[in-house]
């Protein structure tokens, strides 16, 4: 059994950082006055100081004075406190760092929003940092149990997810080439759609239809995908396909045995009107969902996590930002998100989001195969999972891309 030395300040979030680096572990945990912690396990230990949950008011760090210090052999992390100057791996408040990321404080506190009503990704800790990329809380999970001699023996490296917005491209061609020419005022994009049109009139087989290529995937990477449908239409960015009993049973026998979560719809997280996607996806489907992810992760996490926790479902996907890629809360791993109104986790999993394909198709312009073999090589480093995203509604087929760079690292 490990053995954890503390002080009794700010104990709730202590706790809850040692559920989420020991949460395959049983610890002890003994109260001392000492501003430090420290792990042991047999003859091993390691000590660190204790500095952000020390203070009896917890205040979000300014950027100004943030700090970088560059692990051996592994990437730069931001040092958010220091006693004197971080000279050595044991200078950092390990369990301060991974609190103040892993809860989202950063932008909990200094929330900005976009168009969408969304939280900016610029208000995240980890993008001011430029260590979007890295998964910072489980890099300090993983040295922490390295220095006890504890690994994870058993960890699935990646979760494949795939999000169906709408299910045909060519449902209403005409009002989409209208489109092109008089509202995204689009010569180049109109003649790529009707070129299209004509290639599936000839296949017979909608570009959007791409639901077999999705399960070959799965399939050629040994793993059940999960696909999320959407089941309430209350914007204009919601679908309608699930009100059609014919198109809905033909997608589910598309989808055979694959996992079905729900697609929040658009105003639904921030209306808090969730129970009726639910109700809806029951009714069309016979269970109840136990998945869910945000239509265009339209959130704002408190709001998310609350509708959540209040509509019973077991892991929410959305945790991620649309227009960068990477970990958000500085993990790949499934977690608890924490409750900052109660100073308690709640009472689900969320599987952060790492990888979407329409990031790069309409906001990042770098190379989504370079930026995947960054996040997958960091995530299997740090015995993760990463969560990838793709749509069927992607004017690109991701699906290479992914195949390679994941077989690339696991062959």
């Amino acid at each position: 059994m490990i053995k954890i030395f503390c002080n009794s300040k700010n104990l709730p979030e202590k706790k809850y950082v040692y559920d989420f680096i020991f949460n395959d572990q049983t610890y002890d945990l003994t109260l001392w006055d000492f501003d430090l912690y420290k792990f042991e396990l047999n003859d091993q230990s390691i000590s660190f100081p204790d500095l952000f949950l020390n203070s009896a008011t917890l205040n979000p760090v300014k950027i100004e004075n943030v700090k970088m210090f560059k692990i051996p052999n592994t990437v730069e992390i931001p040092v958010f406190w220091e006693k004197d100057m971080v000279k050595r791996l044991e200078d950092i408040d390990f369990c301060g760092t991974i609190f103040y990321i892993l809860s989202l404080f950063h932008e909990y506190h200094n929330p900005e929003l976009d168009e969408h009503a969304r939280i900016i990704h610029q208000s995240s800790i980890m993008y001011q940092t430029n260590t979007n990329n890295f998964p910072v809380c489980d890099i300090l999970r993983k040295i922490i149990r390295s220095s006890l001699s504890i690994s994870n023996i058993d960890f699935v490296p990646f979760k494949l997810t795939f999000d169906i917005d709408i299910l045909e491209k060519f449902g209403k061609p005409f009002k989409l080439f209208a489109g092109d020419l008089l509202k995204r005022k689009s010569p180049k994009l109109f003649i790529s759609n009707l070129l299209s049109f004509m290639r599936r009139i000839s296949s017979r087989k909608d570009p959007y239809d791409r639901f077999e290529t999705f399960i070959d995937l799965s399939k050629s990477l040994q793993t059940i995908p999960y696909f999320f449908l959407i089941f309430n239409s209350n914007s204009q960015f919601d679908a309608k396909y699930y009100n059609n009993p014919k198109e809905l049973n033909s997608l589910l026998t598309k989808l055979g045995d694959s996992k079905i979560g729900i697609h929040y719809s658009y105003n639904s997280i921030l209306d808090q009107t969730l129970s009726e996607d639910i109700k809806n996806f029951q009714e069309k489907i016979g269970i109840k969902p136990s998945y869910g992810r945000a239509h265009y992760l339209r959130f704002r996490p408190t709001e998310l996590f609350n509708q959540i926790e209040k509509n019973g479902l077991e892991i929410d996907f959305s945790l991620g930002y649309s227009k960068i890629s990477g970990f958000r809360a500085g993990t790949s791993r499934d977690f608890q998100p924490w409750n900052f109104k109660e100073k308690r986790p709640y009472a689900f999993l969320e599987s952060p989001l790492g990888f979407m394909d329409s990031t790069f198709e309409y906001y990042n312009k770098k190379n989504p195969k370079e930026i995947l073999e960054k996040l997958f090589t960091y995530t299997l480093e740090s015995e993760g999972s990463l969560n990838i995203l793709l749509h069927n509604s992607s004017e690109s087929n991701f699906c290479n891309i992914v195949l390679d760079v994941l077989r690339n690292h696991l062959d």
